[in-house]
């Protein structure tokens, strides 16, 4: 998300507080893959996967992609609420 700019982003934040369930799962993973098809044109290939971590209020997303079709490679971070 960018300050003033509410054409760019997703709506990340807002699912993040949705009840954990595997639809919630579903709509991380589509919100993720728009975003990256409509604002990174060089990306060809994408995979998301998304782990349920309920117990830390939190989701571990993997990220796999490839740039311009060189080789794939694989981003994993932790999305979480912060209250």
């Amino acid at each position: 998300d960018r300050p003033f700019e509410p054409h760019l982003g997703t709506k990340l934040k807002s699912l993040l507080f949705e009840n954990v369930t595997p639809f919630t799962a579903i709509a991380l993973k589509d919100e993720i893959i728009n975003v990256i098809k409509k604002h990174e044109s060089r990306v060809s290939t994408i995979d998301v996967n998304i782990i349920d971590m309920s117990d830390e209020n939190a989701y571990g997303v993997t990220v796999q992609f490839a740039i311009n079709n060189q080789n794939p490679q694989t981003v994993e971070f932790i999305i979480n609420r912060l209250r």
